[in-house]
């Protein structure tokens, strides 16, 4: 495709130069405009033929999927438990190694103490949304048996608030295999910017919407809409509601994508921050962002989101302008507020967050990320073991 594509415009770029130099000899500007309709009707065809072949390709697949999922399921059901290779959760996913990570285990909760799993790592955001099938030998049937489960995995990227723009890369990655279970990522982020247009014309601008996907085990249910009140998830009363046209998110909201075909992500959290590159800002616990994280917990507890991870420094690349001092102070903020976080989800029902993880820029210096894991300890109060001493000795 891309190869027919490129000598396509190859020719048809010599046949308007060579129109373009014959303009007011031979050429009139109207020959000139009929041949600019003629190619982009030519393009237009080409790239309406190959989206055709690849909707038939997606839809031949996902019968194929299918089939051989009831097959297998099928052979299990005759097999005995011992002989299935079900069961090993942990070869869901590939493999991704981070440069450098440190984990924690600690303790929540003032009467009843819960465990969790803490875990800081320097690594790609890109890296925990990369294709499923790079590795032949997984297992498919297991990461089936994931999506299906109480036990899925959510991931938190940053995103402008550019309508309901995901990370390019991101999008590459879900576009390169077919997605048997929900809808692709294109139409996915095409239904949820019809659904944010509808929503700002209908209802009151004062209010932050958060727009976003049920998280439900591969239930495949529409978007939803949920005001933000000051992080609190219920609607503001006051004023009459104001049509607009207005797509743009505000800080702080976020929209959800579903994933089968990711490595090690089943939700995607898309956060809006418009936190400029080059000019890091101090921001307090009362920051939509902030509250938006609040929100994603609160969601990903609803929807059997056990395993999270969130940006520790609310970027995914390091600057010039991020100090020390100042990583020390955001790294600081995020992890109580988290903190704080999970210790309230205890009282809103639902699923427990089992697994925290703590995500620092690729890019970041070894001295820096030791400093940060050093605070973890401190700030989640690692739990530490007990020593028993004979007092006969």
């Amino acid at each position: 495709m891309d190869r027919e594509v490129e000598t396509l415009n190859s020719a048809q770029q010599q046949e308007m130069d060579s129109k373009i130099k014959q303009l007011d000899i031979t050429t009139t500007p109207d020959d000139i405009n009929n041949l600019l309709a003629q190619q982009y009707s030519t393009q237009n065809y080409i790239r309406q033929r190959y989206e055709s072949e690849l909707q038939a390709k997606r839809g031949h697949q996902r019968n194929e999927y299918r089939n051989w999922i009831t097959s297998q399921v099928g052979k299990i059901f005759e097999s005995s438990p011992a002989t299935t290779p079900l069961g090993n959760r942990s070869s869901m996913f590939i493999s991704q190694q981070p440069s450098m990570e440190e984990s924690f285990t600690i303790h929540l909760g003032s009467q009843l103490k819960h465990m969790h799993n803490i875990r800081i790592l320097s690594a790609d955001v890109t890296d925990l949304c990369s294709p499923l099938h790079v590795d032949e030998s997984l297992n498919g049937l297991n990461m089936a048996l994931g999506l299906y489960s109480s036990s899925l995995c959510g991931v938190v990227v940053l995103t402008p608030s550019i309508q309901a723009q995901a990370n390019k890369s991101i999008i590459k990655n879900a576009n390169m295999s077919t997605e048997f279970h929900f809808d692709q990522i294109d139409d996915q982020l095409e239904k949820i910017e019809k659904q944010i247009f509808t929503l700002s014309v209908n209802d009151s601008p004062t209010p932050s919407m958060q727009s976003y996907n049920s998280a439900t085990n591969g239930s495949g249910v529409g978007d939803i809409s949920m005001p933000n009140n000051n992080g609190s998830g219920t609607s503001s009363s006051g004023g009459s509601p104001t049509k607009t046209a207005t797509t743009k998110l505000k800080t702080g909201d976020f929209f959800i994508t579903k994933h089968s075909n990711l490595s090690q992500s089943h939700v995607i959290f898309h956060l809006i921050s418009d936190e400029p590159i080059n000019s890091p800002s101090e921001i307090n616990s009362r920051h939509p962002v902030i509250l938006g994280l609040r929100n994603i917990l609160k969601t990903a507890s609803r929807h059997d989101v056990t395993t999270l991870t969130i940006p520790a420094l609310l970027r995914h690349e390091m600057s010039e302008d991020m100090t020390v001092q100042w990583c020390m102070r955001r790294a600081e903020l995020v992890f109580k507020c988290a903190k704080g976080f999970m210790i309230e989800s205890a009282s809103w029902g639902g699923a427990e967050l089992s697994t925290l993880q703590l995500l620092l820029p690729h890019d970041i210096s070894e001295e820096l990320f030791t400093t940060l894991a050093g605070m973890v300890p401190n700030v989640f109060r690692v739990a530490n073991p007990k020593i028993l001493v004979d007092s006969n000795k």
